[in-house]
């Protein structure tokens, strides 16, 4: 599974998702991996 999220943004690495996103990612990661799904996260940049 893939969560793809379009930011306006220039940080690297994680940096540019804000904390109660990298939260709310982490809870549904932790709840999926005990499922056996692998997530990725991948940003798509807005000009």
């Amino acid at each position: 599974m893939a969560y793809v999220v379009i930011a306006k943004s220039t940080k690297p690495g994680n940096d540019w998702l804000p904390f109660f996103s990298k939260l709310n990612l982490m809870q549904t990661v932790r709840s999926l991996a005990p499922l056996g799904v692998k997530v990725s996260l991948d940003r798509v940049d807005v000009k």
